[in-house]
C-alpha cells in the first residue's frame, strides 16, 4: 500500500483519506449546529415580536422547512400587513432571487431602513459582521451584541455610530442619540453626517475597515441595479 512521508512517521493514503473526511464531516456538523441555534433564536425573537408560542412556530417551520432569515422576513411582512404568518411563509418561500423578494416586501410599503431595523428585532446579527465590528471597536464580541441590542440598532450602524464618534469627537452616546432624533427620516444617514460635517467618500472607507465583507453597491450604482 501507498504511504505518504511525513518526516519520521508515515500515512497511508487510506488514512489521509479518512481524516480528510472526518475533517468533513465535523465542519458539516458545526455548521448545522449553528444553523440550530440560528433557528432557535429566531424562533424566541418572532415569537415575542408577533405574541405567539414557540410551539406553534416549531410546527408551522417542520411543515414548510423554512430558514431562519425566510421566517424573519414572512415575521415583518405579517405584522406590516395584517396578514397570516403561514401565509406570509409560503409567499416568501416562493420569491426567486433578491429581486423579487424586494419588489415583495415594497408592495407593502416597507423601506430598506425600515426592512433593517425590523429584521434587528427579529434575525440575530451575523457572527462575522459582529466580530469584524468588535475588532475594529476594539472591543469584545459580548460587548458589541450588547451595545446592539441596547441602542436597537443593526451591526453596521453600530459600526457607522462608532466611526462618526472617532471623526466627530462626540461620544458613542451622543451619536445614538442623534440618529434616534433622526429616525424615520428619509436619506437619515446622508442628514447624520452632514450633522456632523463629514465626509461620506471617507466614511464609507472607513467603513470598509469595519466591515470588509459586506456587500457595497459600486460608486453611481442605484439600489438594486447592477453596475454596467
Amino acid at each position: 500500500m501507498a504511504t505518504v512521508g511525513l518526516g519520521t512517521a508515515s500515512m497511508t493514503f487510506a488514512d489521509s483519506t479518512i481524516q480528510t473526511e472526518q475533517k468533513s464531516s465535523d465542519h458539516r456538523s458545526k455548521h448545522l449546529e449553528k444553523k440550530e441555534e440560528k433557528m432557535s433564536e429566531t424562533i424566541t425573537k418572532v415569537a415575542s415580536y408577533l405574541n405567539k408560542s414557540e410551539e406553534e412556530l416549531k410546527r408551522m417551520i417542520e411543515k414548510d422547512k423554512t430558514s431562519s432569515r425566510a421566517l424573519a422576513l414572512s415575521a415583518i411582512l405579517s405584522k406590516k400587513s395584517g396578514e397570516s404568518l403561514e401565509d406570509m411563509m409560503t409567499n416568501v418561500q416562493e420569491l426567486k432571487g433578491k429581486k423579487e423578494r424586494k419588489e415583495l416586501v415594497e408592495s407593502y410599503g416597507i423601506s430598506d431602513e425600515e426592512l433593517k431595523t425590523e429584521m434587528f428585532k427579529v434575525h440575530p446579527v451575523s457572527e462575522v459582521a459582529l466580530k469584524n465590528v468588535a475588532t475594529y471597536m476594539g472591543i469584545t464580541e459580548e460587548e458589541a451584541k450588547n451595545l446592539v441590542t441596547k441602542q436597537k440598532v443593526s451591526i453596521r450602524q453600530l459600526a457607522l455610530a462608532d466611526i462618526i464618534s472617532k471623526k466627530s469627537g462626540q461620544s458613542l452616546d451622543q451619536v445614538f442619540t442623534k440618529m434616534e432624533e433622526l429616525k424615520g427620516q428619509k436619506e437619515r444617514k446622508k442628514a447624520l453626517l452632514e450633522s456632523y460635517q463629514l465626509d461620506a467618500n471617507e466614511i464609507e472607507e472607513e467603513m470598509k475597515k469595519a466591515l470588509p465583507h459586506a456587500k457595497r453597491k459600486k460608486h453611481g450604482e442605484k439600489r438594486g441595479e447592477k453596475h454596467k
